[in-house]
Parts: C-alpha cells; structure tokens; sequence
C-alpha cells in the first residue's frame, strides 16, 4: 500500500489553492521531491477546475524544469507480482506533457522497471495501471515530468 496515495497528508503551509513543494522538503507525508512539483486543491480554476481523483488535492509535475515525485514501498517479496495504480492528467489549456513512471532501488539507475514509458499525458484523469515483478523487499516508484518550453 502506497503512503498518502491521495495527497492529502501535507504538513507545509497551505497558501492559497495551489503552492510549490520545494525540492527535498518533506512536507508530502511519505513522499520525495524533486524539480517543481505544485500541490493543487481539488476544483481549482486557474488549473481549469478539475476535481481531484479522491481526496481534496492533486499534484502537478511541471513547469519549464519539469518534477519527480518519489515514494519507498517496503515489505515487499521478491519474485512476487505487485500492481501499482494511478490516475494522471494534463492541466487544461496549456502544453502537453509527458509523464514517465519507473521503479527501482532507491537511486534511480539504468536497471530501474519502466512500468509507464514517457508518454503524453491525456487531457482528462485517465486511470493507469502497471504490473512489476520485485526485484527487493524494498523499492522506490518514480513519476516524472521532465517539464517544457512553457508553462503547464
């Protein structure tokens, strides 16, 4: 079971309906970041209203320098199939992005599993499931946005 799948466990200060997470804080309960990664309240307009999947926010990977948000899954067994689920969506009104989701030890390597090779992200919350086999009792999922020409 993923921590805080829903992102809803903050423990940052919450200035208005959307706010930067810097990278490295550890304010998103159970998650890494990296780049630029926004934390939206669900229904927001100035991200064109969309309503978060479950809970009361959602995260955005984007901008020019692009974000990776990453979380450790523990107690894994090796050799055992797992799935991992998620919901993805681009902000409405600006340039596509592209999304990427790989797991692996706990530094990103060229051994890492693709379970989501880069692809452009849909318009609409589209949900995206992968199947991965452990390779360690412990494993690292990465989503990643590497970011555009312009705002997104």
């Amino acid at each position: 079971m993923i921590t805080n799948g829903n992102f809803n466990e903050y423990t940052g200060s919450e200035t208005g309906a959307f706010y930067d997470i810097p990278a490295g804080s550890t304010t998103l309960t159970g998650w890494a970041i990296e780049g630029n990664v926004v934390r939206i309240q669900s229904g927001t307009s100035s991200w064109g209203s969309p309503p978060a999947v479950a809970g009361t926010h959602f995260i955005a990977l984007h901008n020019t320098q692009g974000g990776t948000i990453s979380i450790t899954v523990n107690g894994l067994v090796v050799g055992h199939a797992y799935m991992l689920l998620w919901y993805e969506r681009d902000r409405a009104s600006n340039a596509a992005r592209t999304l990427s989701v790989t797991t692996g030890n706990t530094q990103a390597t060229s051994a890492d599993i693709t379970l989501s090779a880069s692809h452009t992200v849909p318009d609409d919350w589209t949900q995206v499931v992968a199947v991965f086999t452990a390779t360690a009792s412990s494993m690292v999922a990465r989503f990643h946005c590497p970011g555009g020409n312009t705002d997104g």
